[in-house]
């Protein structure tokens, strides 16, 4: 049956030589794949251009459920981003936060909440005019909410230490992987949507504890690829 949706490109990878086959996160049916034929001869150099990473794309597609390979019948542009392609900061950043979502979206299955709440973080990077080198802090630790692996509690006198293996703040430290002090705080204010001060360092810190998060609690969560072209970027 034919299916239009949305569709957040995740990844591309060329086949044979003309072809592509791509990996796309769909407002409709999840994650999907399907080859598309022709478009990286001479003549249609631009319609490859649509399948870069990162694009929104409009897209009817040829669908059927846990066929691996499905074909387009027609894609467009959804929409097109005003800086992200062109600034290097907000580039790295977006990277770095479409290679977690491809860890992390595995199912053909539609979650329109999920769906939104990348679209959003994504048109609010590319558009946002104030400082940004904490964007992908606060986007993993939103990121937790949707895919059901949040924290519990937050900081507080009682409860300053975070048990990374149940995801939960905690009155001890006993016999649990746990952050404690100024991360800890840290960790709890991002996760709460709560400005913070930190520098190179402790970003860093805390960008490590998110995907250690992450690897903990999500089955074959990757090395994220990125990390040091980011961290080299935002000095």
């Amino acid at each position: 049956m034919l299916v239009k949706t949305e569709a957040l490109i995740l990844k591309t990878t060329k086949f044979r030589e003309t072809s592509l086959i791509v990996k796309a996160y769909t407002q409709s049916h999840g994650v999907l794949s399907f080859i598309v034929n022709g478009v990286r001869t001479a003549k249609k150099t631009n319609k490859a251009v649509l399948f870069q990473p990162l694009n929104y794309l409009d897209i009817i597609v040829y669908y059927k459920e846990n066929k691996g390979l499905l074909h387009l019948k027609e894609y467009k542009f959804n929409m097109l981003y005003q800086e992200i392609p062109f600034n290097i900061v907000k580039s790295s950043l977006a990277i770095l936060m479409l290679e977690v979502v491809e860890h992390i979206v595995k199912e053909e299955e539609e979650n329109d909440e999920l769906y939104d709440f990348l679209k959003n973080a994504f048109v609010t990077l590319d558009l946002e005019k104030g400082n940004i080198a904490n964007y992908h802090l606060y986007f993993l630790a939103s990121l937790t909410s949707f895919i059901g692996i949040n924290a519990q509690g937050k900081y507080s006198e009682k409860t300053p230490y975070f048990n990374m293996n149940e995801g939960r703040f905690s009155a001890s430290s006993k016999n649990f992987n746990y952050l404690q002090g100024r991360m800890c705080e840290n960790f709890s204010l991002l996760v709460q949507k709560t400005t913070i001060s930190i520098n190179k360092a402790e970003r860093k810190a805390l960008l490590d504890i998110f995907l250690s998060y992450y690897k903990i609690h999500i089955d074959d969560f990757r090395q994220i690829k990125s990390v040091e072209v980011l961290e080299t970027v935002l000095g």
